[in-house]
This record gives C-alpha cells, sequence and structure tokens, in this order.
C-alpha cells in the first residue's frame, strides 16, 4: 500500500475542536498510526505534512509530491463569462476565490477585505465562486455590510472545465485558512489552479506556500489579522502594472518548475516502482 496525505487527519479536526470526543481522539489516532506502520511509502502533498506523518510515526518513508498544475497557460483569450456578468464591462481589476465555501476557508476574510477596499476606495471587485456549509452567512453578512453585488460578488460552483473562463477574468487568485498553524500544510488544488493560468496567487497564512510565495515573487502572503493592510497589498500589486507582470510570469514559472505533471507523475512512478522491487526483499520499503 501506498498512502497519499493530502490534509493532516485527525490533527485538524481535533485543534479545530470538530473532534472532541476522547475515545473517538485515541480511535481516529490510532487509525492514522496504524496507515502510516502498514504503508510501503507515503506520499505526502507538502513539505509541512510530511513533518506531520514524521511526528506520528518517524519510521515511515515520506515523499514529498504536491498537487500538479494542468493545462499550464492554456487561458481563453476573451474576457468573458459569468464573472463578466456580475462585475460588468467596465474590467474592474477581479480578486477571485474558487472553492469550497466553509468554515476552514474563511471567507470572511475577504469579505472583510472588501470593506477595506471599499472605505479606501480600491477599484478592485472580489469575485467568490464555490458553495459550501457557510455560503449563506457570508452571504447574509456581505448584504448587511452593503458590498454584495457592489464589490463583493457570489457566483455558483462551475465544472471544472469552466475554470479557464473563470481564471482568465482574474488578476490575482486567492487561498484563505483560519488563523490556525495546522492549517498551514494545506495544499489546495485551487493555488495550482491560479499558478497554472499564470495568476499571481495570495494567501493569509504561513508555512511552505508562503515560503514560497515570498522566494519566487509569485504572489502575497497577506497579513492575518490586518484586512486594511491586506487590501492595501492587493490593490498596491494591481496598481503596479511592472509588478503584476513579473509575478505573473513567477507563477507561470512556479507551475512550470516544480508542479508540472511531467515530473511529478514520473516521481510517482519511481516510488511505486521501487515499492514492488523491494517487497521481493522485505516487508516494507522506504524505511
Amino acid at each position: 500500500m501506498v498512502f497519499e496525505v493530502r490534509d493532516l487527519w485527525p490533527e485538524v479536526p481535533i485543534k479545530l475542536g470538530a473532534l472532541k470526543n476522547r475515545v473517538a481522539i485515541w480511535m481516529a489516532q490510532a487509525l492514522e498510526r496504524a496507515a502510516y506502520r502498514n504503508a510501503d511509502h507515503v506520499i505526502a502533498l507538502s513539505p509541512d505534512m510530511a513533518a506531520g506523518v514524521r511526528r506520528v510515526f518517524p519510521q515511515a518513508g515520506v515523499t514529498v509530491i504536491p498537487n500538479f498544475c494542468h493545462d499550464i497557460n492554456h487561458l481563453p483569450s476573451e474576457w468573458s463569462g459569468p464573472v463578466r456578468a456580475v462585475v460588468g464591462e467596465s474590467r474592474r481589476p477581479v480578486i477571485l476565490y474558487a472553492g469550497t465555501i466553509g468554515l476552514v476557508n474563511n471567507i470572511g476574510y475577504m469579505l472583510r477585505l472588501a470593506q477595506a477596499s471599499r472605505d479606501l476606495g480600491h477599484p478592485l471587485a472580489y469575485v467568490v465562486v464555490g458553495d459550501g456549509r457557510e455560503a449563506q452567512q457570508i452571504r447574509s453578512a456581505a448584504l448587511k455590510s452593503g458590498v454584495l453585488n457592489g464589490n463583493f460578488f457570489m457566483l455558483p460552483p462551475v465544472p471544472k472545465r469552466d475554470m479557464k473562463r473563470i481564471l482568465a477574468t482574474a488578476e490575482i487568485a486567492t487561498s484563505f485558512v483560519l488563523p490556525e498553524p495546522v492549517l498551514w500544510a494545506n495544499s489546495a488544488n485551487k493555488i495550482f489552479d491560479g499558478l497554472a493560468a499564470g495568476r499571481p496567487i495570495a494567501i493569509n497564512h504561513g508555512g511552505w506556500l508562503a515560503d514560497l510565495l515570498t522566494r519566487t515573487g509569485a504572489g502575497l502572503v497577506l497579513p492575518p489579522d490586518d484586512t486594511v493592510r491586506a487590501a492595501q497589498m492587493l490593490n498596491g500589486l494591481i496598481q503596479d502594472s511592472r509588478r503584476l507582470k513579473e509575478a505573473q510570469k513567477a507563477a507561470l514559472g512556479l507551475a512550470r518548475s516544480e508542479f508540472d505533471p511531467a515530473v511529478l507523475v514520473d516521481k510517482l512512478e519511481l516510488i511505486l516502482t521501487q515499492c514492488i522491487s523491494r517487497r521481493e526483499h522485505a516487508p516494507r520499503c522506504g524505511r
């Protein structure tokens, strides 16, 4: 068995208070240890996840293979579709969130960004594409604060095949989480979709993604506790055409250099063949 870790479970629900029963916690942690112990190898989607695996089971053989960037830079040329329909013909710069609207995703942070940008007079449009448990709450809060359909827009989910049209309308793609360090290990698909489209990424947390964006210049790491400052950072990047083009180029370069499927699939294939080969000589590989 090759076991892939896409989130640190049950650490995340325990830290967020979603899993509280002591017996349930013990059982979940026992299952986690059993999965790592019985795996011939473990694939982690980020360096921080790999570290989380080793904290639980130091003997595990772990390799980091992150998400892929598919269809790199294959974007439609026209600025059209559902985002244009709600933002209007003015072509205001779009800050895009496309994904689940759940507790962990902290879309309330994006709503506060929209409020700050309105108060600061920034010509930005914040667009959320998706659905989830928190969607109605966010919509109600946006309506109450007066930004809904002003500079904050909410659209239903779209099929994966249509995401390129959505990304083509955006200047910056985003991914947000609650201010909890255990969530910094995330490897969200929306980030890799954005990079493949050559869109700078804005996040509001630390960890491996923050280090990556800072090192390459492919996006912004926004302060999680200061949305006024974060809104100023977004507007500053948007208004500086040279910086924005450099960030777009860096995002595309990152997609090609570190998240190209052609490279990562070969890495995965090597692990699988090594596990098969080592099985002939030992009960576990990757140790």
